[in-house]
């Protein structure tokens, strides 16, 4: 998709802004991804998606980005799905243009559909199985996202119905997907706890340039999951659906809300936030929309810059409170939280009113 026809672009123009950093990043998204489809090639096995993870999911690329990926596997296990794993990390690594993902992290790996499905709390939802469930739905492509009955795409959906049937189960009272808006607040909760585990086991390494993202972008995805929980509410005529019925249907709500949900899921969480930001019924106040989307294009250009991001790789806590570059990530950041504040707590707006009555207990 060309930036022109972008949602974002509608936003720079709905709001008078420029975000040149966000389309930078976005141009060079579609860059990257044209160039993985020739790595990967089209010749996967059927029950085999090339899923993608990340920045690059994100449309957030930039010049520091690495490559977070995995293979979700739909069907039968085999042998070869671990020669297949092998030679397309071969091929990742001849090509040279991109970046490893962290070996320590929950990518680079066969993932299974039945886990991610079945497995939903329990002994066996680990912290990356719920990391994989949840990111395949609010940042995740795959290099055959045309076709419409991928394997990435029939997880996305098995996941949501297992979700949403859950709600489904009690007749006569109005429907709202606790059981998947929980998932979204302890993936977030996850993320923060992971974030100081981090800090403890590795100190001062790196630590600045985690701060930044889990101001941003961990930040962005949490917001990005409520707005996927309230999209029936919402948009209850959702106009990412072409054919009829578009209309959520309270009397068939699991098969409703995942056809809802599954669209809105196609959309990146900057997307998402776009989409909200220029609908009357989310009540959204437009000058923090604006404000939100600044902080988050200077975010992008920070991560873009080498120089800035060698920087915070090697700043030391004690050395954090006198580094201008820090102090300036730290104060765009509450720009952005203040902005999220206001559009999700304003007791006057659909939107947060949806927040304070099930996000909040």
């Amino acid at each position: 998709m060309p930036w022109s026809d972008s949602l974002l672009r509608k936003v720079e123009l709905n709001l008078g802004v420029q975000l040149p950093n966000i389309e930078q990043a976005f141009v060079r998204s579609e860059e990257a991804m044209d160039q993985l489809r020739e790595v990967v090639g089209t010749a996967l096995p059927d029950e085999v998606s090339f899923v993608a993870f990340g920045s690059l999911a994100r449309k957030e690329y930039t010049s520091g980005s690495d490559l977070d990926w995995a293979l979700v596997i739909d069907g039968r296990a085999d042998s070869s799905h671990r020669e297949l794993e092998l030679d397309l990390k071969r091929r990742l690594t001849d090509c040279g243009k991109f970046k490893d993902p962290n070996p320590a992290g929950a990518f680079g790996a066969l993932v299974f559909s039945h886990e991610l499905i079945h497995c939903i709390g329990g002994a066996g939802d680990t912290n990356a199985n719920l990391t994989r469930r949840m990111l395949l739905l609010l940042e995740s492509t795959d290099t055959n996202h045309l076709l419409p009955l991928a394997p990435r795409q029939r997880v996305m959906r098995g996941i949501l119905e297992r979700y949403f049937e859950e709600e489904a189960h009690f007749p006569g009272k109005p429907f709202f997907p606790r059981f998947f808006l929980n998932d979204v607040v302890r993936l977030w909760r996850t993320i923060a706890v992971d974030y100081a585990a981090k800090n403890a086991e590795r100190g001062h390494e790196k630590w600045a340039l985690r701060n930044a993202k889990l101001r941003f972008s961990r930040k962005l995805l949490f917001a990005a999951g409520l707005l996927l929980a309230f999209e029936t509410s919402l948009f209850p005529d959702s106009e990412l659906i072409a054919s009829a019925p578009s209309t959520f249907d309270p009397d068939h709500p699991a098969l409703s809300s995942t056809e809802h949900c599954y669209r809105a899921a196609q959309l990146t969480p900057l997307d998402l936030i776009a989409r909200a930001s220029m609908s009357p019924a989310t009540g959204m106040d437009s000058q923090q929309v604006r404000r939100l989307f600044e902080a988050y294009d200077v975010f992008l250009g920070i991560l873009d810059s080498e120089g800035i991001r060698v920087k915070l790789a090697k700043l030391s806590y004690e050395e954090a409170i006198r580094e201008k570059v820090f102090e300036n990530m730290r104060e765009v950041g509450h720009q952005f939280q203040d902005a999220l504040n206001s559009l999700f707590m304003n007791p006057d707006s659909e939107l947060g009113k949806l927040t304070l009555k099930y996000a909040i207990f």
